[in-house]
C-alpha cells in the first residue's frame, strides 16, 4: 500500500487544515482483508456473475504486485505500480472527498488532486516531494502558486471578490518584493525586509495620501 501512503502524504500537504480529509486518508493504509486471484482460469460455464471481497491484488506472471482494488467502511479505491514496482497511481473515494495521485515512470515527481463539495486542489510535485505548482479553488476565491526548489512561495496569482485579482512576487526568504493588484496602490515594491519602497504615482499625491498608500501597501503584504 506504498502508493496509498504517498497519496496520503501529498493530499495532507495540500490541505493541512482539513481534519476530516486527513482522517479519511489515514485509513487508506489500513484497508484490510486480502483476496488474491491466482491459478488457472475456471471453465466459462462456471464463471460466477459476481465476485465479492474487500481487496483484490493484481500480480503479473512473475508474481510481482501490479495493482490493488480495496475497500473498507470509510474509503475505497485503486492502487497501481510501475514495472519496477515504484509508485505509479492511486485513486481514493469517500462520501465527502475524493483524491487521485499520478507519479512518473520512476515513482518520483507527480500530480496530486482532491475534490470536495466546497474546495478543489491540483498540485504538481518535483522529485523532492515539493509542490512546485499548485492551483486551488474555493468559494473564497482562486489561487495559482509557483514555488522554488525549497518549496518557498515565489509567485502567487489570485482572485477573490470583492478585492479582485492580484499578483504577489516573493524572494527566496518568502518576503514580498513586488505587489500588483486592483486595490490601491495598484503596483508597489518592497525592500528585503518587507518595508515599503515605491508605488505607482506616489509622488503625485500629497503627504497624507502618500502615507495612506504606504499603509495600504504594507497591509496587503501582511495579509498575503
Amino acid at each position: 500500500m506504498a502508493t496509498v501512503d504517498e497519496l496520503l502524504l501529498r493530499v495532507q500537504q495540500l490541505e493541512r487544515s482539513n481534519k476530516r480529509l486527513r482522517c479519511f486518508l489515514a485509513t487508506l493504509a489500513l484497508a484490510g482483508g486480502t483476496v488474491v486471484l491466482m491459478g488457472t482460469a475456471a471453465p466459462q460455464h462456471s464463471v460466477p456473475p459476481v465476485i465479492e471481497a474487500q481487496q483484490f491484488v493484481l500480480k503479473d506472471a512473475a508474481g510481482h504486485e501490479r495493482g490493488s482494488l480495496f475497500t473498507n467502511d470509510q474509503v475505497w479505491g485503486l492502487v497501481l505500480y510501475n514495472r519496477d514496482s515504484s509508485k505509479a497511481a492511486a485513486l481514493a473515494v469517500t462520501e465527502g472527498s475524493n483524491a487521485v495521485l499520478l507519479n512518473d515512470g520512476q515513482g518520483k515527481s507527480g500530480i496530486a488532486a482532491y475534490a470536495k463539495s466546497d474546495e478543489s486542489n491540483l498540485a504538481m510535485f518535483d522529485a523532492k516531494g515539493h509542490a512546485r505548482i499548485e492551483l486551488k479553488n474555493s468559494p473564497k476565491g482562486s489561487v495559482l502558486g509557483l514555488r522554488d526548489d525549497n518549496g518557498t512561495d515565489r509567485v502567487d496569482v489570485a482572485f477573490a471578490a470583492p478585492d479582485g485579482g492580484g499578483v504577489v512576487i516573493n524572494d527566496a526568504n518568502s518576503t514580498t518584493r513586488t505587489l500588483l493588484g486592483e486595490r490601491e496602490p495598484g503596483i508597489a515594491t518592497f525592500n528585503p525586509k518587507g518595508s515599503f519602497l515605491w508605488a505607482a504615482g506616489l509622488d503625485s499625491f500629497d503627504k497624507d495620501s502618500q502615507k495612506r498608500i504606504r499603509e495600504a501597501a504594507e497591509a496587503l503584504t501582511k495579509a498575503k
